[in-house]
């Protein structure tokens, strides 16, 4: 019988059994499971084991191909080391361009007989199975050690120096792209680059905004050479190319930033540098803001300008103005001109302005044009263009000269001391009083330093008995270093037709007083001797620039001279046979004259010239004198008679006009000329001169000068030669014009007037 049990039974448990603890039941895997098991770990050993293995291998074949490349290196250092070139034939691979082994070999037979270098191979990759790329450090014997980037190809079981196919080989390239760049690497490189990119990225963007720049279409491609360079025997000549590989490739990431920055900085800031301005030092202060205000280094100007006589002499004479600063042969002083009114601009006027000052640093040579065109000082900015001067002067030297820890000069707080210093000098000449005057000169300077001052108070004194004109000084700039000062004074000197002059002074501090006192000859920098065919030029450091530009045009302005009076160069070897000039910067602008040892001019660069006179033009005019003067001489012997003397000098003044159109004595002739046409007595070249009369009425100088240029205009520059040798002989016009020209003196004064009035007809009211 079956015995029913229902569900209640089952539920139904005794108590004694609930309170027993349950145990836990282990489930006993089936034997398949097993064998998985065991045969996944099996396999994961053999794939680890491979891995490791092939990895093991991989090194070995590497490490072994670099033997195999390190042998053929080592064997071309032999190949070096005993000149022979059978030898180093045989290392290049005959299957490479005929073309390549050829230069190879000509590199290697040029290299004449120095020592061999070492030669290491550093890192290889194998580009195809016959084909590697090595990396080799060069140690040359005398020079610095460089990286190479080589390929070879196994040839008859060796690896040779081969060609590649585009000349050049860049394993492995990856690239990443920004905003707006995109960067072209060897995967090595990408960690250290990855840091790099989005700072790079941050200058280009703000170039753009700041430049008025638009992006190119696409993205700016850089190809950035850290590890691995292209093999060729230079970079491609394209301008996507940013080699960094002599930083080595353990460069830090900062000093790759820095680095590249620089670059991609350079090649945008040479789009502004094809243009024909004359400022283009100004493009490079712009470059250099920019770098510093990416590094968050500003204020520019840095410190890495060196401080020195250039800047001393310098800095006090800054101005947009004139001309003199341009002249400034030390780099650092021009760097600081530009990087003092960059800094100043953008300062004063906001970022915006970097454009414009790019922009016309690249199309204008001259400050007016570039103030008020470039940067709109007048029409944007509202200001004129004299308080802009004044501005970023004042403002480059506070910057340069007042540094914490440093007193490399400082804007001078003497300025009170020096107005007045000034006055007092005034007052001394007024008045006559040579014991004043005395007391304001350093009573150490030297003997003819102080006999200089002497024969400058005298001859002040002279002009303002005879001309009632005020003698007047203005102080321009000063500079402060230590007990010694730098002054710019202008002088104006007692003669209504003359024009104001430069002075640069030197002042010391003696028992708290400042005393005016010689400058000495080693300030003004050290001296140079160049020379041409037939000249020989002595100048100092401060006027050399001024001096070798013009050099060329001295010589041919002198071979003219030499043709038009027909004086023959003298003949010899240097430099005996040469015309010396010697520019002297701390010759008294009262005392042009001709030395013992040739020609002596004044400096043009610091030197006390005209106020209104670039250098160059100073140095043409002064030059052109001298040099006219002593060729007229040459041909004329001395002049016997006050009428001599005038129209030799007149003939050497238009000379000089031939060569330097705008001088000091034009204007003051043109008003003369205007004078003589508007009188109601018509001019005359009659009568006799008297030494007395020609020192004292210039006009009388003037009126030659309308003379000689009408002679040369109605008879030709091959009279002059003949004028200048028989004009001793004569007394006046009126006897000369018929002996020497032939013709009647009154149709030569005739059409003398109808030139004159064609001359003035030109000059206007």
């Amino acid at each position: 019988m079956f015995d029913w049990q229902t569900g209640e039974d089952r539920w139904e448990v005794p108590e004694e059994r609930e309170r027993q603890p349950r145990r836990r039941q282990l489930r006993i895997p089936r034997p398949a499971s097993r064998w998985l098991l065991a045969l996944a770990a099996v396999l994961l050993v053999i794939f680890g084991g491979a891995v490791i293995f092939l990895r093991w291998k991989s090194n070995q074949q590497l490490a072994q191909l670099r033997q195999d490349i390190q042998a053929t290196v080592d064997t071309e250092a032999w190949a070096y080391e005993t000149r022979n070139v059978a030898l180093y034939r045989s290392l290049l691979d005959p299957t490479a361009d005929p073309r390549w082994r050829e230069i190879q070999a000509e590199t290697f037979q040029a290299a004449g007989g120095r020592p061999a270098p070492k030669m290491t191979v550093v890192d290889v990759t194998l580009s195809a199975p016959d084909l590697a790329v090595a990396e080799l450090k060069v140690d040359p014997a005398r020079e610095k050690p460089y990286p190479t980037t080589r390929a070879y190809r196994r040839t008859g079981g060796m690896w040779l120096e081969t060609s590649t196919p585009n000349g050049q080989i860049w394993l492995k390239q990856v690239s990443r792209e920004t905003q707006n760049l995109r960067f072209v690497f060897h995967r090595r490189d990408w960690p250290r680059l990855a840091t790099v990119m989005p700072a790079i990225q941050e200058l280009y963007a703000q170039l753009l905004e700041d430049l008025w720049l638009s992006p190119p279409q696409g993205k700016r491609t850089l190809h950035v050479i850290l590890s691995v360079r292209p093999i060729t025997s230079e970079l491609p000549d394209d301008p996507t190319y940013y080699d960094l590989s002599d930083l080595g490739s353990e460069a830090e990431v900062e000093v790759i930033k820095r680095r590249l920055g620089a670059l991609l900085l350079d090649r945008i800031m040479n789009l502004f540098r094809s243009g024909e301005g004359d400022l283009s030092f100004l493009i490079r202060a712009v470059e250099e803001w920019e770098y510093a205000a990416w590094l968050d280094t500003l204020p520019v100007p840095g410190g890495q300008v060196a401080f020195g006589q250039d800047l001393l002499v310098s800095l006090p004479f800054l101005s947009l103005t004139g001309q003199a600063w341009k002249w400034l042969e030390h780099p650092a002083a021009r760097a600081a001109a530009g990087q003092a009114l960059v800094s100043y601009v953008v300062r004063m006027y906001g970022r915006d302005t970097l454009a414009d000052i790019a922009r016309g640093a690249q199309q204008y040579d001259n400050w007016y044009p570039f103030v008020t065109h470039a940067l709109h000082v007048s029409q944007i900015l509202r200001v004129p263009f004299v308080e802009f001067d004044a501005g970023w002067r004042n403002y480059a030297l506070r910057t340069f000269t007042e540094r914490p820890g440093t007193r490399s000069g400082a804007l001078s707080s003497e300025w009170a001391t020096f107005l007045l210093l000034l006055s007092a000098e005034q007052r001394a000449v007024g008045r006559n009083d040579w014991a004043g005057y005395e007391r304001l000169l350093a009573k150490h300077g030297d003997s003819e330093w102080l006999g200089r001052q002497r024969q400058r108070f005298e001859t002040y004194q002279d002009f303002l008995q005879r001309t009632n004109a005020p003698f007047r000084l203005e102080l321009g700039d000063s500079i402060v270093h230590g007990s010694e000062a730098l002054l710019r004074v202008v002088v104006h000197f007692p003669d209504p037709g003359s024009i104001p002059y430069q002075e640069i002074r030197t002042y010391q501090r003696f028992d708290g007083e400042w005393k005016w006192t010689a400058t000495p000859a080693s300030f003004w920098g050290s001296n140079s001797r160049e020379g041409t065919s037939h000249l020989r030029f002595q100048f100092n450091r401060q006027d050399a620039e001024v001096v070798r530009e013009q050099m060329p045009a001295t010589e041919t302005f002198f071979l003219r001279l030499l043709h038009d009076l027909d004086v023959a160069p003298r003949s010899g070897e240097w430099p005996e046979s040469l015309v010396g000039i010697n520019v002297v910067p701390g010759y008294g602008v009262l005392d042009w004259r001709d030395g013992e040892t040739g020609i002596r001019i004044l400096s043009p660069v610091l030197g006390g010239i005209a106020t209104e006179m670039p250098p160059s033009d100073f140095y043409r005019m002064s030059t052109g004198l001298a040099l006219a003067r002593r060729v007229v001489a040459a041909r004329a012997g001395p002049a016997d008679t006050p009428f001599a003397d005038a129209l030799l000098e007149a003939i050497a003044r238009w000379e000089v006009e031939q060569w330097a159109s705008e001088l000091p004595w034009t204007e003051p002739r043109r008003r003369a000329v205007r004078g003589m046409l508007q009188s109601e007595v018509r001019p005359s070249l009659r009568g006799r001169l008297t030494w007395t009369e020609l020192r004292v009425e210039p006009t009388i100088g003037y009126l030659y000068d309308t003379a000689v240029a009408y002679l040369v205009e109605a008879h030709g520059r091959a009279k002059l030669g003949e004028v200048i040798q028989r004009a001793s002989r004569y007394e006046s016009w009126g006897t000369l014009i018929p002996d020497v020209l032939g013709v009647e003196f009154d149709d030569f004064e005739a059409g003398w007037h109808e030139y004159l009035e064609v001359m003035g007809a030109g000059l206007g009211d």
